[in-house]
């Protein structure tokens, strides 16, 4: 079966798209093929999460245009689609927009509605004018546009039930008051299917002794969909009762307006929550600190749950002083009994140790620092040249002009005697190259790329092993290849990134800008090319195939511009490149790196040990040590 999802953006971070993206991955699975059709596509951060057969295409505004319309129906011929599920199950546009499509094929039509038809953004903003105006006859004036735009909203819902083949709402509590409200007479085709539930929760683990008191909130900052001035007026509500209770609030936009890279939407959102919002100024004083950001969007971020609630009895390093202080209140309270004091003060004197002992690992980590690697220079004639900071000049080198991490091959290069030279980036190091056709190079830690030095042969050729983002000068009549054992690619002038470490499963390119044509040395039969911004080959050595699929670019070039970004890495791929920088040596006895899954963003200067301690702080259950000098990660007991 052939399955076509539909939204009105898609990637993007939303509950939404998080469902969507988990139905497309199990559909996959099972057999099924699969594509996601939206009218944007803002970013593609959740799209690196799809399994690579899922493809993804954009469709253009007006929604319900005939360009649209023609474009969704030859897409259900070619790809042969049997279903289209409608994520956007609220507005008519887009049912009208699907059954346009599918008229003359037997393809199917299942529309969505997430969430209930009352809290649409349309009456939810018609109300609040309502509410807060003041004057008799402007009150009036809302009230009627309150009204016109609700029976709006009732015949959308209307209109959706009668024209697909299911209307599917998130819980059966809601078929009732959906029909009531819409005045809906046949609800036949009207079911309920929850949004699927992908952590496992073991409750019986979960001592309420162990909870902190707090109010957390988890979403975007956003008031017309979230409504989360209600949440700061419930935590006042709750702290005027309760001093010892705290408010947490994870998300986007507000830090968004507070960077500079706020949208004029995030600001109009976060102003509207400001004008209605009370007793919000301390939330947003500590919103606007971009550590504290970091750190609980770290933290929040790609909780496992399962693993938090096994973890419950455990105390992490950060909270040993205040476990302490807790105890010691303990102990004065039972000071009635002397084997309990006496009890209690063993055990502090026991975790004492434990947080010393600790204190001494987390200091061996700190010392580990990055980019302490010395890139090495081979020429042609045999000399090895180490390009630290000491390094101005090369003797006997002219048109090799040599800085701090940067080598550049002048112009007057051209048209001499071909050679090559060779540079070998250690862990912890990288280096900028450019050569003598003013294309740019960058390499990454543990990577090593044999390149020309005079531009005169038909082709321009290097050889690379490990992970570098070229830049390439345009050139027709010489075509640029980068070759990595088998793996080839072949550029005329554009943007990449390739990964082809030794010893990896796979090797991976990805387009910035331009166009690339990826294949086999030797096998012209063997081929892709990729010409989409986002778009990725993954080459398998194995059995010489390769695939295509989009990503987020960004999460494969970051550090190129001093960035670790993480998407739903497994520990294991985590620890590599983490490795790899930090030039360290590591060990895992069990198979707790394939297990576990994490997302986030490092700086790639950040301290070793705070890196560590995040990604320990978001569920992953582990404990560190050093040993002969080799970083020892085992499960926690």
């Amino acid at each position: 079966m052939n399955i076509l999802f539909f939204y009105r953006v898609y990637p993007n971070y939303g509950g939404v798209e998080v469902v969507t993206t988990v139905l497309a991955n199990r559909f996959i699975k099972d057999g099924h093929g699969v594509i996601i059709a939206s009218i944007e596509q803002p970013h593609i951060e959740l799209a690196c999460q799809l399994l690579p057969d899922v493809k993804l295409v954009k469709l253009d505004y007006p929604v319900c245009s005939i360009k649209n319309m023609r474009k969704l129906h030859r897409l259900i011929i070619n790809e042969k689609i049997d279903i289209i599920i409608n994520q956007w199950g609220l507005p008519f546009m887009s049912t009208l927009l699907c059954r346009v499509a599918i008229k003359r094929t037997s393809c199917k039509l299942i529309s969505v509605l997430h969430g209930a038809p009352n809290t649409s953004k349309l009456i939810i903003k018609a109300r609040d004018k309502c509410e807060t105006v003041y004057n008799p006859f402007l009150k009036y004036i809302y009230h009627a546009i309150m009204y016109l735009k609700e029976e709006l909203v009732k015949a959308s819902i209307r209109y959706n039930c009668s024209h697909c083949e299911k209307y599917v709402l998130l819980s059966s509590h809601f078929i009732k008051p959906l029909s009531d409200y819409a005045h809906i007479k046949r609800t036949e085709n009207i079911i309920a299917i929850g949004n699927p539930v992908t952590i496992p929760v073991y409750f019986e683990e979960w001592e309420l002794k162990q909870k902190k008191k707090q109010l957390l909130y988890v979403g975007r900052m956003d008031y017309e969909n979230k409504r989360v001035n209600r949440i700061v007026e419930a935590w006042k509500v709750l702290y005027e009762k309760y001093v010892d209770w705290e408010l947490v609030l994870v998300g986007e936009s507000v830090g968004r307006k507070l960077s500079d890279n706020a949208t004029e939407t995030d600001k109009r959102r976060i102003s509207d929550w400001d004008e209605t919002a009370s007793d919000k100024e301390k939330v947003l004083e500590k919103l606007s600190d971009p550590d504290y950001i970091q750190e609980k969007t770290l933290y929040y971020k790609s909780f496992d749950i399962a693993g938090a609630w096994k973890r419950a009895k455990v105390r992490k390093l950060a909270q040993q002083k205040s476990m302490h202080s807790k105890m010691r209140k303990l102990v004065w309270g039972a000071a009635a009994t002397v084997a309990v004091l006496l009890s209690v003060t063993v055990y502090l004197f026991q975790q004492d140790d434990i947080v010393k002992e600790n204190v001494e690992v987390h200091q061996a980590i700190a010392n580990i620092l990055p980019g302490r690697g010395v890139p090495v220079l081979y020429l042609d004639d045999d000399r090895q040249i180490a390009l630290n900071a000491d390094t101005l000049d090369i003797e006997g080198t002219r048109g090799i002009e040599v800085g701090k991490k940067m080598i550049t091959y002048s112009k007057d290069q051209i048209g001499k005697e071909e050679k090559y030279n060779k540079i070998v980036v250690p862990k912890g190091g990288e280096f900028h190259l450019v050569l003598a056709d003013g294309s740019e190079i960058w390499l990454n830690a543990e990577s090593t790329l044999q390149y020309f030095v005079h531009d005169i042969a038909k082709e321009r050729v290097v050889y690379l092993q490990g992970e570098a983002y070229f830049k390439i000068a345009k050139n027709e009549q010489r075509p640029f290849k980068i070759i990595s054992g088998e793996h080839e690619v072949k550029v005329l002038g554009t943007e990449f990134n390739v990964n082809a470490y030794l010893g990896a499963p796979m090797i991976y390119t990805t387009l910035i800008e331009g166009k690339v044509n990826v294949g086999v040395v030797n096998r012209p039969d063997i081929g892709q090319v990729l010409q989409e911004n986002g778009r990725q080959s993954v080459y398998n050595p194995n059995n010489k195939s390769i695939s295509l699929r989009h990503v987020d670019p960004r999460i494969y070039t970051a550090w190129k511009d001093g960035y670790f970004i993480f998407r739903y890495s497994t520990l294991r791929e985590v620890m590599q490149q983490l490795s790899r920088w930090y030039d360290f040596e590591y060990e895992v006895p069990d198979m707790l790196l394939d297990k576990y899954h994490f997302s986030g963003e490092f700086k790639r200067f950040d301290n070793l040990d705070r890196v560590l301690e995040i990604i320990r702080s978001t569920g992953i259950p582990f404990v560190l040590d050093i040993k002969n000098g080799k970083v020892i990660i085992r499960k926690e007991a």
